[in-house]
């Protein structure tokens, strides 16, 4: 039996400017060690475009069958996005506070966690506020004000998608401020991926983390991960796109 390779598309990710759809060259993504050994068991190509990227499957038509490398059970792909141009959020929306996070998350999940159909990447049509999200290592400190009324007493880290408690961190109050830094450790779970920090209590409000040791220690502008579970050749001929669209201010 000869073996011939051929490429096909896979997942086509392109960013938008919205209302325009015209190609908008302001992130370049770059998959994670971890996401290239992954791209490599499962023979999957990574291509740089200039607004986005393409991943393609490759395929052997001389045999029986010709999928080389079958995704057979959930896989997440992991791509860190850095800036191109300096100014993005000065252009575009959305605001990003301390409170939202200065970075942006996005995934082509749905909130209860399943692959979803839409070919859009973010909360909603648009890149939001709730896109956003802040990235930190497996140990890092929160801060809370225990001024408040109903001030909290733990912190907790919760799935991002059952809500369920991974971790969760007792607050100390300082003796000198109203305010106390507690450190959260997620070392012994050495899980990567999107979490929800939150307190017992509704102050300070619940928030998009995102914990991954490496990402963590560069400077992202954001995250975006890319879910599948079945094999590359059930996906339409072209390939699946999904879009990240930017409005402009």
């Amino acid at each position: 039996m000869s073996f011939v390779v051929e490429y096909r598309p896979f997942i086509n990710v392109a960013v938008e400017e919205d209302a325009t759809n015209v190609p908008l060259p302001v992130l370049r993504f770059t998959p994670t060690p971890a996401s290239i050994r992954i791209l490599a068991d499962r023979h999957l190509a990574f291509r740089r475009r200039d607004a986005g990227f393409q991943i393609f499957y490759q395929s052997n038509p001389m045999a029986a069958d010709p999928l080389l490398g079958a995704i057979t059970s959930r896989i997440r792909l992991t791509f860190a996005a850095t800036l191109i141009r300096p100014d993005l959020l000065e252009t575009f929306e959305p605001d990003l506070t301390s409170e939202t996070g200065s970075q942006l998350h996005f995934d082509n999940l749905t909130p209860s966690g399943n692959i979803q159909a839409k070919s859009t990447l973010t909360t909603s049509t648009i890149v939001q506020a709730a896109d956003a999200s802040r990235v930190h290592p497996l140990v890092f400190e929160a801060t809370a004000d225990l001024s408040v009324p109903s001030p909290p007493t733990e912190w907790r880290v919760l799935d991002r998608f059952d809500s369920s408690i991974v971790v969760h961190t007792e607050l100390i109050p300082s003796t000198a401020t109203g305010a106390t830094r507690t450190k959260i450790d997620l070392a012994k779970k050495q899980v990567s991926g999107p979490y929800t920090l939150a307190t017992d209590e509704a102050t300070p409000p619940a928030r998009s983390i995102y914990v991954d040791a490496e990402l963590a220690y560069m400077s992202v502008a954001g995250v975006l991960d890319l879910y599948w579970e079945t094999r590359q050749d059930t996906v339409p001929a072209g390939g699946l796109d999904y879009f990240i669209r930017f409005r402009r201010r």
